[in-house]
């Protein structure tokens, strides 16, 4: 990167900030979150959309030992079994104009106050005798200190600050805690900038495989792409000593593997048993049994010899429960993996392809490697077109106007991170002020925040406790089972739908509002507080009115939490909190009893609210025959709108594109032509206007010839 595009990132950064901290601003006045809380559920929900994190879970925890002169700090933690890592959040939040510049002697104080917090955790366990998010936190590192596949491999502290720290700062190491690594990582402005404006998924990752000589990956050329107008990439066979592959996943733990790969990875199971029996047995016949691994990335380079020297974006998208098991093998059995070499099958895409291209190949190509996996749109949601869908109605729906200025406004959709913040970009400060009045901060759904708020109503709280990340995946396996049904089912997510979900978000503010200010609140559990009373208090609402339902269309009209739903959430959230932090069963760590199924099943056995008696609740009820006549009139319109939106999809491909599907098909005997599918293609190619019936048996070929390796999509 030259010094004119340092600068120029720089600057962007600078103004991403003030927006940031805007954004921050109206937070703190609606969520009445503290500026440092609101900094780091901002900035941590960016690393879970990036999937460097999964499962943030706030823990805040400030406390200066006078005697021992000792500060002890984190803002929240996260653990993931599939790879070790325990980390730590700790925020260094300014809020000035101006952002600070900080170097070694700047961050070190708080990095240490993190680290303090590890090391004498079991100290500090003592002085609390109420239940806390923090003491989950050391439970959980109490618990995890072996050395089996469970265990924790690293310690990583997260510094987030809003301002600049230099790059000697960034490199500051730190020394082992209990055997166990220490690793420092910075995301400062600039970083958190760069994590907003990346493409959808993960940040980029990138791979200096020099630094791991002498042992080397070879690799062969294997093929190129036969399009090089639209999917430009190269094939390569290479080899991998097993003790690089455990390496590079020791130091990047989850970021290796595709999304769709760490689903399904699994520590224990008969594959799993297998592979670590080769290991430790047969380490130099490991090549020949095992199918090797699958990887994609970008950017590459070789040196002389046909070493793999350098790669961006280096995904594992087959082989995930191979890595790990050899990772696993040295970590817990000892083992000796000089003699274990990996089979691997290396696509590199080329600069210049379209992002939409670029996408399709990676899918493609990842259906096909884990064709042995039951593996489902679901896995690659991100770009899935219900976000689209709701957007578009975000964009269509606006919200009735609640003052007398009759000011029309709209709830913003954010399918893609950081959207809502870099609209406001490059907007004069008249153009920014006309935005947020017509977008207003409160008034903005994340794509996570859907899956929150449909599941809490939905009564799976226990899926919305795992984290936005886990319960994301969840959400997203059920829309995509439901959208590949075909438009009839598809048609549910309608302009009704919408409202609804605006509905739940509404409520599930107003609960979280709510239970902040009762003087039971202790400051922990928040989360799981307000997502077990909104699935309890639909609970309720079906046994005792077994023949009517909430009225969530009423709460969009009004945009607002009813008061009298307030008031019934005033008891509901205190027997919930209540219920969390009981110790009936000995269980202690709440933060996961709340992840557990069994534990919301049993809830209803605890937490009852009579409302037969509330005469204002009956006014916000309707009877199930009402809702049923509802939803078909709202999958109506919805139908008519998806037919609309695939005709024009349809049309937008061009008659280039339906040639491509054409000739494949007929290429390809099991895809095959049906003489009213030839009849479509005929009129595309044309350029006519396709009818309904004709979009449809479109689509229906273009599905058949993907499942059988054509590249390319709606």
């Amino acid at each position: 990167m030259t010094a004119s595009e340092k600068k120029q990132l720089e600057d962007d950064a600078l103004e991403y900030r003030d927006a940031l901290l805007v954004e921050i601003q109206n937070e703190l006045a609606v969520n009445g979150k503290t500026s440092e809380e609101a900094f780091a559920d901002r900035v941590t929900e960016e690393l879970e959309q990036s999937e460097l994190v999964d499962d943030y879970t706030p823990a805040f925890f400030d406390h200066y030992e006078q005697r021992e002169k000792k500060h002890y700090h984190i803002n929240g933690y996260s653990f993931s079994a599939v790879d070790g890592f325990l980390n730590v959040f700790v925020t260094k939040f300014d809020g000035d104009e101006k952002p600070v510049r900080m170097g070694v002697s700047d961050i070190r104080p708080d990095v240490e106050a993190a680290l303090n917090f590890i090391k004498d955790r079991n100290s500090l366990k003592l002085t609390s005798s109420e239940a806390t998010d923090y003491l989950d936190c050391i439970e959980i590192i109490n618990s995890h200190m072996g050395t089996t596949e469970s265990s924790i491999r690293k310690f990583r502290v997260y510094l987030l600050t809003d301002g600049i720290v230099t790059d000697n700062a960034k490199r500051t190491k730190f020394p082992d805690i209990e055997t166990k690594p220490v690793e420092l990582l910075i995301y400062d402005i600039r970083s958190i900038y760069g994590l907003s404006i990346a493409d959808e998924g993960r940040g980029t990752l990138q791979i200096d495989f020099s630094e791991y000589r002498p042992r080397v990956v070879h690799c062969v050329p294997a093929g190129e792409s036969k399009d090089p107008n639209r999917f430009r990439y190269s094939s390569y066979m290479g080899v991998v000593p097993g003790v690089v592959l455990a390496d590079i996943y020791d130091e990047y733990g989850a970021r290796l593997l595709e999304g769709n790969v760490r689903s399904f990875l699994s520590t224990k199971g008969a594959v799993n048993k297998r592979i670590r029996e080769t290991i430790l047995r047969n380490p130099e016949q490991f090549f020949a049994f095992n199918n090797g691994i699958s990887v994609t990335a970008s950017n590459v380079r070789f040196d002389e010899e046909g070493n793999l020297a350098y790669a961006e974006e280096f995904q594992i998208i087959n082989g995930g429960q191979t890595t790990a098991s050899i990772s696993n093998a040295r970590f817990c059995d000892h083992a000796d993996l000089s003699k274990i070499n990996v089979l691997m099958k290396l696509t590199v895409t080329h600069d210049g392809m379209f992002e939409d291209d670029k996408q399709a190949l990676l899918r493609t190509i990842s259906r096909a490697s884990n064709q042995q996996n039951k593996v489902s749109d679901a896995d690659f949601f991100s770009t899935h077109p219900f976000h689209v869908q709701i957007e578009k109605i975000a964009e269509m729906t606006p919200a009735p106007s609640m003052s007398s200025t009759q000011l029309r406004t709209y709830w913003f959709y954010e399918r893609a991170r950081g959207q809502y913040t870099q609209k406001q970009m490059k907007l004069t400060r008249a153009q920014k002020d006309a935005f947020k009045k017509e977008y207003p901060p409160k008034q903005k759904i994340t794509k996570t925040d859907l899956a929150k708020y449909r599941y809490s109503w939905d009564e799976k709280p226990y899926s919305v406790s795992k984290g936005a990340q886990s319960n994301f995946q969840a959400f997203a396996q059920e829309v995509s089972t439901i959208w590949e049904k075909g438009a009839n089912d598809r048609a549910r997510y309608n302009i009704q739908y919408f409202k609804e979900t605006v509905a739940l978000a509404i409520m599930f503010k107003g609960v979280e509002d709510l239970v902040s200010e009762q003087d039971w609140y202790t400051g922990s559990f928040r989360a799981n507080i307000v997502t077990y009373s909104i699935a309890m208090l639909h609970n309720m609402l079906a046994r005792q009115f077994p023949d009517r339902v909430l009225n969530l269309d009423q709460i969009w009209r009004m945009q607002e939490l009813p008061p009298v739903l307030l008031k019934l959430f005033k008891k509901i959230t205190k027997q919930v909190y209540d219920e969390i932090v009981n110790e009936r069963s000995g269980v202690t760590n709440y933060t996961q009893r709340c992840k557990q199924k069994g534990f919301w099943e049993t809830m209803p056995d605890h937490v009852d609210v009579n409302m037969s008696g509330v005469a204002s609740l009956q006014e916000l009820l309707v009877s199930k025959d009402h809702q049923i006549r509802e939803e078909k009139k709202a999958r109506i319109v919805g139908k008519m709108l998806s037919g609309v939106e695939l005709q024009r999809k349809v049309m937008s491909k061009g008659p280039s594109f339906w040639m491509e599907v054409q000739n494949f098909a007929y290429s390809n005997k099991k895809v095959g032509v049906l003489p009213k599918e030839q009849s479509a293609l005929t009129s595309i190619i044309r350029s006519h206007v396709p009818q309904d019936f004709t979009c449809k048996l479109l689509q229906q070929m273009l599905r058949r010839c993907q499942e059988n390796g054509f590249i390319g999509e709606l």
